[in-house]
């Protein structure tokens, strides 16, 4: 079994672009002037504000890599406080991810999803290109346990204080 936590995820993200954060190191006008529907800014935005060039060890790279491949196969949301810029802008460039399962089917068809959601699983799908450089492969979601305990949570760089699992029920 594989243990993550969407939280790993958010904390990331909302750490880098919490509005206070944005405001704190004054890259607001920067930031709040991308458009997150388009590739090229969203690229920008990852490699400039959430780039990891060096992850703490290859196990915390693993842990995020499956953090992440989780959120976007149960179709998670980690932005936490953030607001990503334009997301609800043009989407017919993006494409429908080659992901088949019942959190995926149980929606509309591709076609009837807003311009918000696609834009969004689209960034989600940059930023595990941006981070792993590698293609996306759903998870199998019977092989995942969803973490809730906070050491895991707070600390997933240091297995070394981890307790005893709890898990999310119905997760």
């Amino acid at each position: 079994m594989i243990d993550v936590s969407p939280e790993h995820i958010e904390r990331i993200i909302e750490g880098a672009w919490h509005p206070d954060t944005v405001e704190f190191y004054n890259f607001e006008n920067e930031f709040y002037r991308l458009d997150f529907s388009k590739e090229e800014d969203a690229r920008y935005a990852i490699n400039k504000w959430l780039s990891i060039d060096k992850w703490h060890s290859i196990e915390s790279m693993l842990q995020h890599k499956e953090d992440l491949r989780y959120c976007i196969t149960k179709k998670k949301y980690p932005l936490g406080n953030v607001d990503l810029n334009n997301l609800d802008g043009d989407a017919t460039h993006v494409q429908k991810p080659n992901i088949s399962n019942e959190y995926w089917d149980s929606w509309d068809s591709w076609d009837g999803w807003d311009s918000w959601d696609k834009n969004f699983f689209n960034f989600l799908l940059i930023l595990w290109d941006e981070w792993f450089h590698e293609p996306f492969i759903p998870a199998n979601l019977s092989q995942y346990r969803e973490r809730i305990d906070r050491e895991f949570v707070e600390f997933p760089h240091m297995p070394e204080l981890w307790g005893k699992p709890k898990y999310k029920v119905g997760a």
